[in-house]
């Protein structure tokens, strides 16, 4: 098929509402002599071109931000683009950010190394106003509360731009965000990715009462993985809920005590990383084998009340399908413990029960 014609009416006006607020808000600045942007180009044209752009802002501000000593420094030479430097800082409060990257044209290799410890998101959300995604109005901080972010990696492509090599390294940590209506005091972040081979030593969340860890880790296509919570079921809902379309309850027949705690661990097979490779499924792991265990302080319906239940589920030799949902298991075992039921009749102390089964398939 014929692909249609750009109109360039159309696509102006597309983005006249990006280019009018820009225009706008560096009219709005009242820059001193010493002050005044500086952007600089050098281009050379011979057997080997060479350009290099550099930019300097001293002085920036907008919203509630105050940018300073604004630099940016790109260059092109020998088929390799260099951002030597793209960096800025704040005050009140001080924060810096800071991003050196080079792309080599000929082997289509891609190195970086980016740090912040800027409010980037609120930045971020200022300057698309209007056009800001509703998850990016969800989530803010005060200035002071920035994270702290490190990330850095190396990544070769493939003629047609899919990667033959990954290798990334990240940490972040941050203070009192605030998603929705909801504080979380600590979020904590550290993994690297090997071209299959990955750690992510540690995803932990507190927020009031309530703790989330999460720890993974796989080589050679093999691994392992470990959840420990301990959380406010309602607190929880109300913060799960902030990601959802539709609201997620406790059923109505159910009333559930205030907290519960999860604990889990299960042994990963990871899929070999081959080059070209551009699903997101071929680089999740599968679950193989699974152990859950949920302790709640109570689980009331209208004929009985259980006082600390705890479930726990095995799995093994788990089946998934493409999309990495589970369709069997070569065995399981619901195991069921109690402290005290209560009917309206009768009130037991303790109870066990455990049921096995072999072959499972589902859909």
């Amino acid at each position: 098929p014929t692909a249609e014609p750009i109109n360039i009416s159309d696509l102006l006006a597309q983005y006249a509402t990006y280019t009018n607020k820009i225009y706008h808000t560096i009219t709005e600045q009242h820059w001193c002599a010493h002050e005044t942007p500086l952007l600089r180009a050098e281009l050379k044209l011979d057997e080997t071109p060479y350009v290099t752009i550099t930019g300097e802002v001293p002085r920036y501000d907008f919203d509630i931000f105050h940018i300073r000593d604004a630099r940016l420094n790109i260059c092109y030479k020998d088929n390799t683009l260099t951002i030597n430097n793209l960096a800025f800082s704040t005050i009140d409060p001080p924060s810096k950010a800071s991003l050196q990257a080079a792309f080599q044209h000929t082997s289509r290799e891609l190195g970086f190394r980016f740090a912040s410890t800027t409010s980037l998101v609120p930045m971020l959300r200022s300057l698309l106003g209007s056009e800001a995604t509703p998850i990016l109005n969800k989530i803010t901080h005060a200035p002071e509360h920035a994270p702290s972010i490190e990330l850095s990696g190396t990544v070769s492509f493939e003629e047609n731009f899919s990667p033959r090599h990954i290798r990334l390294n990240g940490e972040m940590e941050q203070k009192n965000l605030i998603i929705g209506e909801h504080k979380i005091d600590r979020l904590t972040l550290a993994f690297f990715y090997r071209d299959g081979d990955f750690n992510l030593n540690k995803l932990g969340l507190v927020y009031g009462a309530n703790t989330l860890n999460l720890s993974a880790a796989a080589s050679r296509g093999k691994g392992q993985a470990e959840i420990q919570a301990d959380v406010n079921i309602q607190e929880t809902l109300a913060l799960v809920n902030e990601f959802t379309a539709e609201p997620v309850s406790v059923p109505t027949e159910f009333t559930l005590g205030d907290r519960m705690q999860l604990s889990g661990k299960a042994d990963l097979t990871t899929p070999v990383f081959e080059a070209g490779q551009t699903e997101w499924q071929q680089f999740t792991p599968d679950i193989r084998n699974l152990q859950l265990s949920l302790k709640l302080d109570s689980l009331k319906t209208a004929e009985l009340a259980l006082i600390k239940p705890t479930v726990s589920v095995a799995l093994t030799e788990l089946v998934q399908n493409k999309s990495k949902m589970p369709t069997g298991a070569e065995s399981a075992r619901l195991t069921f413990d109690v402290e005290k039921v209560d009917t309206a009749t009768a009130c037991l102390t303790g109870a066990h029960l455990s049921i096995g089964a072999a072959d499972i398939a589902y859909t």
